[in-house]
């Protein structure tokens, strides 16, 4: 099977859009539509992906008048957002228009300038560090891949008073498969597949990403100066109905068993030759609509102090 992380998260798109936290969702929601600030309102997503975010909210009415700023590192997922996003909106009746770099979006209730940048999150900061400022900033699934303790300052200072930041979809270091394959096999495969994700690293010596950012975040907000407006459980929980995945799942578990393969392959703990049937039985689980994965995320919503 050939694998394509633009298809995975278009695949994901689905799984996140019943994931989210629906009373952390409305607050923002809330927040946003009552705002008295400035028009449009100015949101920054950061490694935003295909777009995913910005249809969530247009589609759920959160965004009216909005300058909307999606930056990701990975070019082809810029690619595929310019390509997608046309699509999503176009058969919710949404108007679009392409512009360099970005796709202004239409009703004549709605108007969102959307800008779509390929650059690194910390060169990014730098270049924007006192010239811009934004009314949100949102950071879907991307915190559990950053240091986040080191780059939460220098992220709010690009917000003004009184911002929000939406940080859903938190990995907490909670995840499993059923059936089992090998009760010993599973947990050690699940185990050293989260603390590879916790040896990787970032700048210098500073740790790169966390397992269970989820549950650190309680912290690490609270450290960098933010209120916790709200948070809640947005548990990713896929199983088949009726001897079928719903949307594009299977690809989702397919792609997850890909990447704890393509991580562990070569880990000198465990046995390549063990490694590769428990990746036979679990992919034949998936085609016969069987494997059923559970994992446990968080989703916050913060503001800047006034």
């Amino acid at each position: 099977m050939d694998f394509s992380f633009q298809r995975y998260l278009e695949a994901k798109k689905g799984v996140d859009d019943r994931a989210v936290n629906r009373r952390v969702w409305e607050r923002l929601k809330t927040a946003l539509i009552g705002a008295g600030g400035r028009d449009p309102v100015r949101i920054l997503e950061i490694s935003g992906g295909i777009g995913s975010m910005l249809h969530r909210m247009l589609a759920d009415g959160v965004l009216s008048r909005a300058a909307y700023t999606l930056i990701d590192d990975d070019s082809e997922n810029l690619q595929t957002a310019a390509a997608l996003l046309p699509q999503w909106l176009n058969g919710m009746g949404l108007e679009t228009a392409s512009r360099r770099d970005g796709l202004f979006i239409y009703t004549p209730v709605v108007a969102v300038d959307s800008e779509l940048e390929a650059i690194g999150l910390d060169d990014f900061m730098e270049r924007e560090a006192g010239q811009t400022q934004w009314d949100l900033i949102v950071g879907h699934a991307a915190l559990d891949m950053m240091d986040v303790p080191r780059l939460l300052p220098e992220l709010c200072s690009l917000a003004y008073p009184g911002a929000l930041l939406y940080f859903p979809a938190n990995f907490d270091g909670l995840a499993g498969f059923e059936p089992v394959v090998d009760p010993v096999l599973d947990d050690e495969i699940v185990s050293l597949y989260h603390l590879a994700l916790d040896k990787r690293k970032g700048k210098g010596t500073m740790p790169g990403s966390s397992s269970r950012t989820g549950r650190h975040l309680f912290t690490w907000l609270e450290d960098a100066g933010l209120e916790i407006l709200d948070a809640g459980s947005s548990d990713v929980v896929i199983f088949p109905r009726r001897g079928r995945y719903a949307g594009d799942e299977a690809y989702f578990l397919h792609y997850n068993i890909h990447s704890i393969v393509q991580t562990l392959k070569a880990h000198f703990d465990l046995d390549g030759a063990r490694l590769l049937e428990w990746e036979t039985v679990r992919r034949a689980q998936i085609e016969n609509a069987e494997l059923k994965y559970i994992a446990h995320r968080i989703d916050f919503l913060a503001q800047v102090s006034v």
